[in-house]
Protein backbone atom coordinates (compact mmCIF):
# COMPACT_ATOMS: atom_id res chain seq x y z
CA UNK A 1 0.00 0.00 0.00
CA UNK A 2 1.18 3.49 -0.83
CA UNK A 3 2.00 5.72 2.14
CA UNK A 4 -0.01 8.95 2.29
CA UNK A 5 -0.31 11.35 5.22
CA UNK A 6 -1.79 14.78 5.69
CA UNK A 7 -1.34 17.09 8.65
CA UNK A 8 -2.81 20.46 9.61
CA UNK A 9 -1.07 22.83 12.01
CA UNK A 10 -2.39 26.00 13.60
CA UNK A 11 0.15 28.77 14.22
CA UNK A 12 -1.53 30.89 16.88
CA UNK A 13 -0.99 30.37 20.60
CA UNK A 14 -4.14 32.24 21.59
CA UNK A 15 -7.61 30.69 21.84
CA UNK A 16 -8.71 29.29 18.48
CA UNK A 17 -10.45 31.50 15.95
CA UNK A 18 -11.89 30.43 12.61
CA UNK A 19 -9.56 32.87 10.87
CA UNK A 20 -6.32 31.60 12.46
CA UNK A 21 -3.39 30.94 10.19
CA UNK A 22 -1.76 27.57 9.86
CA UNK A 23 -0.03 25.13 7.53
CA UNK A 24 -0.87 22.00 5.63
CA UNK A 25 1.64 19.18 5.20
CA UNK A 26 1.25 16.28 2.79
CA UNK A 27 3.41 13.20 2.27
CA UNK A 28 2.96 10.71 -0.56
CA UNK A 29 5.58 7.94 -0.45
CA UNK A 30 8.94 9.76 -0.44
CA UNK A 31 7.45 13.00 -1.80
CA UNK A 32 6.68 15.80 0.64
CA UNK A 33 4.86 19.11 0.23
CA UNK A 34 4.25 21.69 2.92
CA UNK A 35 2.81 25.18 2.75
CA UNK A 36 5.21 26.04 5.60
CA UNK A 37 8.25 25.39 3.40
CA UNK A 38 6.86 27.86 0.88
CA UNK A 39 5.99 30.39 3.60
CA UNK A 40 2.35 30.02 2.56
CA UNK A 41 0.31 30.03 5.73
CA UNK A 42 -3.43 29.89 5.20
CA UNK A 43 -6.59 30.46 7.21
CA UNK A 44 -6.49 26.88 8.39
CA UNK A 45 -10.12 26.29 9.42
CA UNK A 46 -11.46 27.76 6.17
CA UNK A 47 -8.82 25.90 4.16
CA UNK A 48 -9.68 22.55 5.76
CA UNK A 49 -13.39 23.11 5.12
CA UNK A 50 -12.69 23.97 1.47
CA UNK A 51 -10.46 20.91 1.05
CA UNK A 52 -13.15 18.63 2.48
CA UNK A 53 -15.90 20.05 0.26
CA UNK A 54 -13.70 19.70 -2.84
CA UNK A 55 -12.70 16.13 -2.03
CA UNK A 56 -16.38 15.26 -1.45
CA UNK A 57 -17.16 16.47 -4.98
CA UNK A 58 -14.48 14.12 -6.35
CA UNK A 59 -15.63 11.21 -4.19
CA UNK A 60 -19.22 11.66 -5.37
CA UNK A 61 -18.15 11.80 -9.02
CA UNK A 62 -19.44 15.35 -9.53
CA UNK A 63 -15.97 16.51 -10.60
CA UNK A 64 -12.92 14.94 -12.20
CA UNK A 65 -10.51 17.62 -11.03
CA UNK A 66 -10.22 19.73 -7.90
CA UNK A 67 -7.63 22.41 -7.32
CA UNK A 68 -7.34 23.27 -3.67
CA UNK A 69 -5.86 26.69 -2.95
CA UNK A 70 -5.37 27.51 0.72
CA UNK A 71 -7.56 30.34 2.03
CA UNK A 72 -5.51 33.57 2.03
CA UNK A 73 -2.59 31.73 0.40
CA UNK A 74 -1.30 30.70 -3.00
CA UNK A 75 -0.39 27.17 -1.88
CA UNK A 76 -2.16 24.81 -4.27
CA UNK A 77 -2.76 21.07 -4.53
CA UNK A 78 -4.29 19.54 -7.61
CA UNK A 79 -6.34 16.35 -7.38
CA UNK A 80 -7.22 14.61 -10.68
CA UNK A 81 -9.38 11.54 -11.15
CA UNK A 82 -7.36 9.19 -13.35
CA UNK A 83 -9.37 6.03 -13.86
CA UNK A 84 -9.64 4.21 -10.54
CA UNK A 85 -6.91 6.31 -8.94
CA UNK A 86 -6.45 9.96 -8.08
CA UNK A 87 -3.31 11.86 -9.01
CA UNK A 88 -1.99 14.47 -6.58
CA UNK A 89 0.31 17.35 -7.53
CA UNK A 90 1.52 20.25 -5.39
CA UNK A 91 2.93 23.42 -6.89
CA UNK A 92 2.77 21.73 -10.30
CA UNK A 93 4.99 18.89 -9.03
CA UNK A 94 3.48 15.38 -9.22
CA UNK A 95 3.45 13.62 -5.86
CA UNK A 96 1.79 10.35 -6.72
CA UNK A 97 -1.19 8.32 -7.79
CA UNK A 98 -3.35 6.72 -5.10
CA UNK A 99 -6.63 4.96 -4.59
CA UNK A 100 -9.27 7.51 -3.56
CA UNK A 101 -9.93 5.84 -0.20
CA UNK A 102 -6.26 6.15 0.76
CA UNK A 103 -6.46 9.92 0.24
CA UNK A 104 -9.88 10.35 1.82
CA UNK A 105 -8.96 8.33 4.91
CA UNK A 106 -5.61 10.13 5.31
CA UNK A 107 -7.36 13.51 5.20
CA UNK A 108 -10.04 12.34 7.64
CA UNK A 109 -7.40 11.07 10.06
CA UNK A 110 -5.57 14.43 9.81
CA UNK A 111 -8.79 16.29 10.58
CA UNK A 112 -9.38 14.01 13.57
CA UNK A 113 -5.87 14.66 14.91
CA UNK A 114 -6.31 18.41 14.38
CA UNK A 115 -9.70 18.64 16.10
CA UNK A 116 -8.59 16.38 18.97
CA UNK A 117 -6.00 18.93 20.11
CA UNK A 118 -7.56 21.08 22.86
CA UNK A 119 -5.81 24.22 21.60
CA UNK A 120 -7.59 23.88 18.22
CA UNK A 121 -11.13 23.87 19.63
CA UNK A 122 -13.41 26.47 18.08
CA UNK A 123 -16.16 27.94 20.23
CA UNK A 124 -19.70 27.43 18.90
CA UNK A 125 -20.01 31.23 18.75
CA UNK A 126 -17.08 31.47 16.28
CA UNK A 127 -18.14 32.67 12.83
CA UNK A 128 -16.39 29.71 11.13
CA UNK A 129 -17.72 27.04 13.51
CA UNK A 130 -20.77 25.91 11.51
CA UNK A 131 -18.96 25.91 8.15
CA UNK A 132 -16.00 24.01 9.55
CA UNK A 133 -17.89 21.34 11.46
CA UNK A 134 -20.57 21.07 8.78
CA UNK A 135 -17.85 20.25 6.24
CA UNK A 136 -16.23 17.78 8.66
CA UNK A 137 -19.50 15.93 9.35
CA UNK A 138 -20.36 15.73 5.63
CA UNK A 139 -16.86 14.48 4.84
CA UNK A 140 -17.09 11.75 7.49
CA UNK A 141 -20.34 10.52 5.94
CA UNK A 142 -18.89 10.56 2.40
CA UNK A 143 -15.72 8.72 3.42
CA UNK A 144 -17.77 6.10 5.24
CA UNK A 145 -20.10 5.68 2.23
CA UNK A 146 -17.25 5.43 -0.27
CA UNK A 147 -14.71 3.49 1.76
CA UNK A 148 -16.80 1.67 4.33
CA UNK A 149 -16.70 2.17 8.06
CA UNK A 150 -14.49 -0.89 8.58
CA UNK A 151 -11.87 0.55 6.24
CA UNK A 152 -11.61 3.68 8.39
CA UNK A 153 -9.99 1.88 11.27
CA UNK A 154 -10.67 3.02 14.81
CA UNK A 155 -13.11 5.93 14.85
CA UNK A 156 -12.62 8.92 17.06
CA UNK A 157 -15.49 11.33 17.40
CA UNK A 158 -14.75 14.78 16.00
CA UNK A 159 -14.84 17.22 18.88
CA UNK A 160 -17.10 20.12 17.93
CA UNK A 161 -17.29 21.95 21.24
Amino acid sequence: MTHVRFDFRRLEESPASGFDLGYMVMEVEAEHSSSAEMNQSMMIYLAIADLLVGLCSLAEGRRKRFEFVGADSSYAILFNVDGKQWTIAASRRPLGQLLPCAILQAVLEAVRRFTARPENQLLPSDSAYEDFFGAVRTFEVRVSARCGSAAQGPRRKIRST
